[in-house]
């Protein structure tokens, strides 16, 4: 006898049922998908940028205002986005209704946070990560001609110490051995390839303002990553968290080009750079790669949001390997072996973190005191850890065993899926 066919408000209702463990199970996908998008776009946009250099437009501080005044077209993509999740979360809230009609049950249609809205605390937390960007532009550009190519490559890869450094102090994260050792390799794979890709010539002089300035870009960095995850924290357990960073990296380019006038004027004043107008075709080539530049930090702030500073400043360190191979199967460029040790240092730089819990957990099995000692957790961020494990696990729990029981019930052909509920 053919099972009872189940009706289609009911099947409705259970696909929608399911949304919160579906984009629950989909984050690690997306996280592998958010590094891959930054290593892939940042390499892309060093190659570009080096390929489109030209000595007759050669103004670098305009430039980099420029570009980043560009990001402002990501405010155009954010209201598609959202608008498509507002139209997806209507359908949610009808199958909702459904659920509660037709099965009796007690579910929500989404995942109870709404994804960051355009406000003017959103604008001003952008505010401060634009000065922030533009610090740190404006000292990269100071410190290139203060500075030899590997000190300033060696130093530039520090924002992953910053990093921590900041995440330990501005977001209470404990301390651990096992991202410890991994800035550690990713500093030392970053300097083996510095060095080794000079090849022993001689570099220009270094001065003590240069270093300072390469350091204080490489901070600012840092800083912009960490005040994002400070300022939304709400973005982990935010449904499009790749929307909220293209909202955030829109407001940085437009509140850049509010900048960019009264900057490139004082510039021009002061004598730091005279102003010219680039020429039409190679202004086309660079707004290309500002709107790659944009979708690059749209997938580092998203990359922020659900894994770590730490995590990401590291990923970004990735691109020297990821440069590499490009150099050797597209140029040729026969890589020196300390360069292959230093970028199979950075790899392991990036499994370590990638991996921080179980080597931690390794770690403390293995050196009980150490944890009393290093573990600086205070007692209140340790029981709103312990909480918000506690309250993932049971709607996970509960969110599964609903599914699967509603999923039995169908295979079974029963007409009344809320009896294996109840």
């Amino acid at each position: 006898m053919r099972p009872a066919a189940t009706p289609r408000k009911t099947l409705l209702t259970l696909r929608h049922v399911s949304s919160t463990e579906t984009r629950r199970t989909t984050r690690p996908c997306i996280k592998t998908l958010l590094v891959l998008g930054i290593i892939t776009t940042w390499v892309t946009t060093n190659k570009l940028l080096k390929f489109l250099h030209t000595p007759e437009w050669d103004k670098p501080i305009a430039l980099g205002i420029a570009l980043k005044s560009t990001w402002a077209f990501s405010l155009l993509v954010w209201p598609l986005l959202r608008r498509h999740y507002d139209r997806r979360e209507q359908r949610v809230d009808e199958a909702t209704a459904n659920a509660r009609e037709e099965l009796g049950l007690q579910v929500d249609g989404c995942d109870g946070m709404e994804p960051l809205a355009l406000s003017w605390r959103t604008v001003r937390v952008c505010l401060v990560l634009m000065m922030l960007v533009q610090g740190a532009s404006v000292t990269w550009i100071i410190s290139v001609p203060l500075t030899s190519t590997s000190a300033n490559s060696v130093l530039y890869q520090t924002q992953c110490v910053f990093a921590y450094v900041f995440s330990l102090c501005l977001l209470g994260e404990m301390l651990s051995p096992a991202k410890c050792g991994a800035v550690l390799f990713a500093l030392l794979g970053a300097s083996a390839v510095a060095f080794a890709r000079t090849g022993g010539a001689a570099q220009s002089a270094s001065s003590w303002v240069g270093f300072w300035m390469v350091l204080a870009s490489a901070a600012f960095f840092a800083l912009k990553e960490v005040l994002y995850k400070r300022f939304f924290p709400r973005s982990f357990c935010s449904p499009l968290p790749v929307t909220d960073a293209c909202l955030c990296v829109g407001l940085i380019g437009a509140l850049s080009a509010v900048a960019m006038v009264p900057w490139l004027a004082f510039c021009h004043l002061a004598g730091l750079e005279d102003f010219e107008w680039p020429p039409l075709q190679l202004a086309l080539s660079y707004a290309a790669v500002a709107l790659l530049m944009a979708l690059q930090q749209t997938f580092v702030l998203a990359g922020v949001a659900l894994t770590s500073p730490t995590i990401i400043t590291i990923s970004t360190i990735m691109t020297i390997p990821a440069s590499m191979v490009w150099d050797f199967f597209l140029s040729g460029y026969m890589l020196p072996p300390t360069a292959i040790a230093g970028a199979l240092a950075i790899v392991g730089a990036f499994l370590l973190v990638t991996q921080a819990d179980a080597a931690d957990e390794m770690v403390w099995k293995l050196l009980p005191p150490l944890r009393a000692t290093c573990v600086r957790t205070s007692p209140r961020s340790e029981a709103k850890m312990v909480n918000s494990a506690s309250s993932k696990s049971l709607i996970h729990s509960a969110s599964h065993n609903s599914c699967k029981s509603l999923a039995s019930s169908l295979a079974s052909g029963g007409s009344d899926p809320a009896k294996e509920l109840v």
